[in-house]
């Protein structure tokens, strides 16, 4: 069996300029920020990178129609979502690794009082919970 490639270590981001400062505050020095977008409305989502000090590993696409060329001045509301959980996605994927293993590593200490306190549908319901995430962690590495 081949070793599975693994993602590339985040944290993500993006932005919709090419400034860190406030986009109010340039317009209000007369300055129009330039918006970090592609001519079709694509947003980049970047990581870290020693060489270069960030890679862009995916563009998110525009949902709407615009005229050819002006993707880059159309809000898109879709996509800025889709971009925001895009960025999230390896503190997200770390986070449910991190509960899952909590969760798994006491459920045999506390079965008795979940049991007791919950009933035993919950309890159940617990373990479902437990394994659906095992399953997402799974696909999430390509083990899926």
């Amino acid at each position: 069996m081949t070793e599975q490639a693994k993602h590339t270590p985040g944290p993500y981001s993006f932005r919709f300029y090419m400034t860190d400062d406030d986009p109010t505050k340039l317009r209000d020095l007369g300055i129009d920020p330039v918006r970090a977008l592609t001519n079709d409305g694509q947003i980049a989502i970047m990581a870290p990178d020693e060489e270069r000090g960030a890679k862009r590993i995916a563009l998110v696409d525009c949902q709407i129609k615009f005229k050819r060329g002006t993707g880059y001045k159309t809000n898109c509301a879709e996509r800025d979502a889709n971009a925001r959980l895009f960025a999230a996605a390896p503190d997200l994927l770390t986070a449910l690794i991190k509960l899952t293993n909590e969760v798994l590593g006491s459920l045999p200490l506390m079965e008795p009082l979940a049991r007791r306190e919950f009933g035993n549908t919950n309890y159940q319901l617990i373990i479902q919970r437990a394994e659906e995430s095992l399953a997402t962690i799974a696909k999430a590495k390509g083990r899926s």
